[in-house]
C-alpha cells in the first residue's frame, strides 16, 4: 500500500510541475471603415466572427498560456499576443510569438512559418517551452470580404455579405453567408456552409478527413464534385456535364487525360461550384 501511495504521489507531483497556467481576456475596437478587406489569422484556438452594422472592428479575446516553468511563463507573456497590421490595404489580426512568422504568398492565402517550423509541426512550440491558445470572437461589417483562418480549433462566421474565407486544418468549418463569392476548407474536420443569397458565383468547398453540406436557398451552377472514398447528395435537379479531356502529345503519340471529377449542371448554370473531399460525403441541399 505505502509503494502505491508513493507513486501516486510522484505521478501528481509530475503533473504539477507542468501545469503552470496563465489566463487573460483582451477587448479591442478598431475603425475599419477605411478597409474592405479583413483578416482574422488565428494559429490554434477557435475563431468565431458575427455580423454588425457600423465601421468597427470588435475583438473578445481570451489568451491561455501554459508551462512547466514560471520563468518561461512570465516571458511568454510579453513575447506571445496578437497584433494587427495593414498589408496591401487589407486589416490583418495574427499573432506573434517567438520564431513565428505570419505571411502572405502572391495568391492571398496567409500561414505561419518560421526556421524549425510550419503550420504542420508543434516543434518550435515544444521548443519553446510554453503552449499557447487564444480564443478569438469578432465582430465586424456585414459589407466587408472575410479571411478568417486558425490551425487548430475551429472557424464558424455569421452574416458576411462579401467575399468569405474560412479555412482550418484540424477542426471544422461553418459559415452562414450571403456572399457570391466562397472559400471554406479544412483537413481534418467537416465544412458546412449556409448560403443566404441567391447569386452564388463561385464556391469552392474542400476537406479531407470530413462531410461538405452547402446549402442554397435557389442554385444556378456547375458543380464540380471529387471523392475518394464518398457519395454525393443534391435536392436539385440537374444534368450530368460532360467531363473534361486533356490531350498531350509528345511527338510519337497522343494522350488522353480524363478528369476524375463528376460535374453536374443546375439551373442556368451560371455560378461554379468546387467540391474536393477524400473520406466523407457531398450534400448540396435547399434551405
Amino acid at each position: 500500500m505505502k509503494r502505491v501511495l508513493l507513486i501516486i504521489a510522484v505521478m501528481m507531483t509530475a503533473s504539477l510541475a507542468y501545469s503552470q497556467k496563465s489566463t487573460d481576456n483582451m477587448n479591442m475596437d478598431f475603425d475599419v471603415s477605411a478597409y474592405e478587406n479583413i483578416r482574422i489569422h488565428n494559429y490554434n484556438g477557435n475563431v468565431t466572427v458575427n455580423a454588425k452594422p457600423g465601421k468597427t472592428l470588435s475583438l473578445k479575446v481570451k489568451r491561455t498560456l501554459t508551462s512547466g516553468s514560471g520563468s518561461e511563463l512570465a516571458k511568454a507573456k510579453e513575447e506571445v499576443y496578437l497584433d494587427t497590421t495593414v498589408i496591401d490595404g487589407e486589416f490583418i489580426v495574427f499573432m506573434v510569438a517567438p520564431q513565428k512568422f505570419f505571411k502572405v504568398d502572391d495568391e492571398g492565402n496567409s500561414y505561419y512559418n518560421g526556421p524549425s517550423w510550419n503550420n504542420w509541426s508543434k516543434g518550435n512550440i515544444k521548443e519553446y517551452g510554453v503552449e499557447y491558445e487564444f480564443e478569438i470572437e469578432a465582430t465586424i461589417p456585414p459589407e466587408k470580404n472575410l479571411y478568417a483562418a486558425t490551425h487548430r480549433k475551429d472557424v464558424d462566421v455569421i452574416g458576411i455579405q462579401g467575399k468569405t474565407t474560412v479555412k482550418t486544418h484540424h477542426g471544422s468549418v461553418k459559415a452562414k453567408t450571403g456572399a457570391e463569392e466562397v472559400i471554406a476548407k479544412s483537413h481534418h474536420g467537416d465544412v458546412t456552409v449556409e448560403h443566404t443569397g441567391n447569386n452564388v458565383t463561385s464556391g469552392v468547398y474542400k476537406t479531407h478527413h470530413g462531410d461538405i453540406r452547402t446549402t442554397f436557398p435557389s442554385l444556378n451552377a456547375v458543380a464540380s464534385m471529387d471523392s475518394h472514398h464518398g457519395d454525393f447528395y443534391i435536392d436539385y435537379d440537374y444534368e450530368f456535364v460532360a467531363q473534361k479531356v486533356s490531350i498531350i502529345e509528345d511527338g510519337r503519340k497522343t494522350k488522353y487525360k480524363y478528369g476524375g471529377e463528376t460535374n453536374i449542371k443546375v439551373g442556368n448554370g451560371n455560378g461554379k461550384l468546387t467540391y474536393r473531399t477524400h473520406h466523407g460525403d457531398t450534400y448540396i441541399t435547399k434551405n
